[in-house]
């Protein structure tokens, strides 16, 4: 990490040590070396610390949020994690929708402006191929099928209220 990073992280510590009373800052100190060096029973030691904060209503130190992190990355099925992160991406394409240019209504000739040129917003099919290309080089990479078969998967799981309208309706800009 960079100079400024640690510096930063060493102020955020800071400022959470003061929303601690000595007590639990003791506790969570005997607790933070038995997560770093236990294998085996160092989720223990994070459960604890989680608790301790979760009942004081403080929020949690830097190394605790970190390890929380950490351990749900490594224990959370990987392939449960790309299903989210392809429909999370294509939630996020639905939501911003990219607009593009509508060459066919275009005259020769005629200079547009950039706002006064015809756009359309990118239709459904559209949506899974951008999000693939966005995917392209990372963990979460598909094609335009797999991407569609994710969203799929993660959007029937929701409850009803939370899932999105099948068809697209014209949204003003």
């Amino acid at each position: 990490m960079t100079e400024k990073h640690l510096q930063i992280e060493a102020r955020f510590d800071r400022i959470i040590a003061q929303k601690m009373d000595a007590k639990l800052r003791a506790e969570l100190d005997v607790l933070k070396p038995i997560w770093e060096g236990s294998p085996n029973y160092g989720m223990g030691a994070i459960l604890e610390a989680l608790r301790l904060c979760a009942n004081k209503g403080v929020p949690l130190p830097l190394w605790l949020a970190r390890a929380v992190h950490a351990e749900l990355i490594r224990r959370a099925p990987k392939q449960a994690l790309k299903h989210y992160r392809r429909w999370r991406e294509v939630r996020t394409m639905r939501d911003l929708r990219p607009l593009k240019l509508e060459t066919e209504k275009m005259r020769s000739g005629r200079s547009y402006s950039l706002f006064g040129a015809p756009y359309k917003e990118i239709d459904y099919e559209e949506t899974f191929e951008w999000t693939a290309e966005r995917l392209r080089k990372t963990s979460a990479s598909g094609s335009t099928k797999a991407i569609r078969r994710s969203y799929g998967l993660v959007e029937n799981d929701l409850p009803k209220s939370e899932r999105y309208k099948r068809t697209y309706t014209k949204r003003s800009r």
